[in-house]
């Protein structure tokens, strides 16, 4: 039996390319869809990279800086957050940078978390909002002492959660 294997041309270089689908995803591997005005049309993704690349250069300053706003409205999201919650275990308001996310101990932490060592801001700040979101789900907001009393008090087997 023969098998026919489709063939088609990219807009960009007028080549023709054949398409072979991944049987996983299903998705063909050669090409990416690509829409201009007047409806789909192929390019293969070699085509797509060096546009990429080349837009990329063009809009250097800017993509950067689209990304270091976004980065920046999560870390104040955060701050925000915590300057409006009382700490839950003492009930007080505190200064933003009294309060602490406490990581429940039936939770695992995100990787990030765990090799750096850093804070959630640092957190916030190197990735998109579902993963904070996620990972704020896991935590209790708690000011420094109440952090520390809790920790002393989970390391000596005291404390459940």
């Amino acid at each position: 039996m023969i098998r026919f294997i489709p063939t088609f041309r990219c807009i960009s270089c007028n080549e023709f390319k054949r398409t072979v689908k991944n049987k996983a995803t299903g998705e063909e591997a050669v090409f990416s869809p690509y829409r201009s005005k007047l409806g789909h049309k192929l390019k293969c993704k070699d085509c797509m990279r060096a546009y990429h690349r080349k837009w990329y250069r063009s809009h250097k300053k800017e993509h950067r800086a689209k990304i270091y706003r976004a980065r920046e409205q999560r870390a104040v999201a955060i701050r925000t957050l915590k300057e409006s919650t009382p700490c839950m275990d003492c009930g007080k308001r505190h200064a933003f940078y009294q309060m602490q996310f406490d990581h429940r101990a039936s939770t695992d932490k995100a990787e990030f978390l765990l090799v750096t060592k850093k804070s959630m801001t640092d957190f916030a700040r190197a990735h998109g909002p579902e993963k904070v979101a996620a990972e704020l789900a896991k935590c209790d907001l708690v000011c420094a002492n109440c952090h520390a009393t809790r920790t002393y008090l989970r390391k000596e087997g005291k404390l459940k959660d």
